[in-house]
């Protein structure tokens, strides 16, 4: 059993509105309009948003404003959606929603690289239940999505997802 608890004051999203953007986020190009990727998926058990295509500036998955406390971090749960080595969800903030500056990569240090983002923020994928035969991890997403923490500077910001065959399940922190 894996249970995770967090603090209740603080802001959480678990992406429970089937085909709809949460209330207060943002996506350019919402709906495969000027190059988004994203979607909502849901199973029987659960609903995530997901990218099934290799992201790009225009297909950020944006959070409302939330503030950060000195040396407080944002859980991210999510799991890659295949065992390749393009997967990956790359985590920005920014005080405006145009400049972005990189705060956390899940996924390989080579598709970090080719992404332009500084490897030491790279974090590995906690790969659990995948099936080497079928080379997917897309019918087991739901129940192994893992959480992963990304630190955040102080201060007051917007934070953005960009995703490369990968899925988030809830992210919680900030306020």
């Amino acid at each position: 059993i894996q249970i995770t608890v967090y603090d209740t004051a603080q802001y959480m999203e678990p992406f429970d509105y089937y085909l709809t953007i949460p209330e207060g986020w943002c996506q350019p190009g919402w709906l495969n309009i000027d190059g988004s990727h994203w979607g909502f998926n849901s199973s029987s058990n659960n609903t995530y948003a997901e990218n099934g295509l290799r992201a790009n500036s225009d297909s950020y998955l944006i959070s409302p404003k939330l503030h950060f406390e000195e040396g407080q971090s944002f859980l991210v749960c999510a799991q890659p959606r295949t065992q390749a080595s393009d997967v990956f969800l790359k985590v920005l903030v920014s005080t405006n929603r145009r400049d972005w500056q990189v705060v956390g990569f899940l996924g390989s240090k080579t598709e970090a690289a080719e992404q332009g983002v500084d490897t030491s923020l790279v974090q590995n994928w906690a790969l659990e239940g995948y099936d080497s035969k079928k080379q997917s991890l897309a019918s087991v997403s739901e129940k192994y999505c893992k959480p992963y923490s990304i630190q955040i500077p102080s201060g007051d910001w917007y934070v953005a997802f960009g995703f490369g065959y990968a899925l988030i399940d809830y992210v919680a922190g900030g306020s």
